[in-house]
């Protein structure tokens, strides 16, 4: 697999989120955000499910996503990703069955670093902290609060108990949508719970991002995944 992008000097999506500058000209808007979640999203579906080979990318990172003039963004850093072939019957074939853990801290599973097996349900977990980490600004770890991970603060808070404003990035100034910033951080938090399956697939994912928000509660998800903006 060959992957080619225009070259972009220095825009790799964590650069744009962080909050190290407070330079309001370089402070990502709304709608990007969501339009680069929205578009990784699609990507990663495309790797999971409709690509000739299933491909589990293994660092789905905010440092792995490059981001073109026009605001969009590209899924790189392919040197740990895993191919796996489809048989006739669109169901992949693992060639190789060693295991190992490999990504970074805070974006992996827990179950993924205890068991090491790479699947597509552990590749979901690191897009939704992905998706934590647009919405807030702020870092997936950091060792100067008594909980280092930004996913764990937000799951015991229970995505800070509806006061989804809590978590979202300061520096947008209240300028973001509140029906986008509920869902974002409820897929946020579908996608990262503990156990893999109960976390939506991708192809699940894209649909609520398109605005189908009730689609977990039509497929059987459980009740704390229930998708309600109002």
């Amino acid at each position: 697999m060959l992957v080619v992008y225009d070259y972009s000097a220095n825009r790799l999506l964590g650069h744009l989120i962080s909050h190290h500058t407070n330079r309001k000209s370089r402070v990502l808007k709304w709608d990007h955000r969501y339009n680069i979640v929205k578009s990784l999203a699609c990507a990663i579906r495309y790797l999971h499910e409709e690509w000739e080979e299933q491909v589990i990318h293994r660092n789905i990172t905010s440092s792995a996503i490059y981001i073109d003039p026009d605001m969009n963004p590209r899924l790189g850093s392919f040197a740990l990703a895993e191919f796996l072939i489809r048989n006739e019957n669109r169901h992949h074939v693992v060639v190789d069955k060693k295991i190992c853990v490999r990504g970074i801290f805070g974006y992996m599973a827990s179950k993924y670093m205890e068991v090491g097996e790479a699947t597509t349900m552990a590749y979901i977990y690191s897009f939704g902290v992905v998706v934590l980490e647009v919405v807030s600004g702020r870092k997936v770890v950091d060792f100067r609060r008594p909980e280092v991970l930004l996913v764990k603060r937000v799951h015991e808070s229970e995505g800070y108990e509806g006061n989804y404003e809590e978590l979202v990035d300061p520096r947008l100034d209240g300028k973001y949508n509140r029906k986008e910033l509920v869902r974002l951080v409820k897929l946020a938090m579908a996608c990262t719970q503990s156990n893999p399956e109960l976390r939506p697939t991708m192809r699940m994912v894209v649909t609520v991002l398109d605005g189908h928000d009730r689609c977990f509660t039509e497929e059987g998800q459980n009740e704390s995944t229930k998708f309600s903006t109002n």
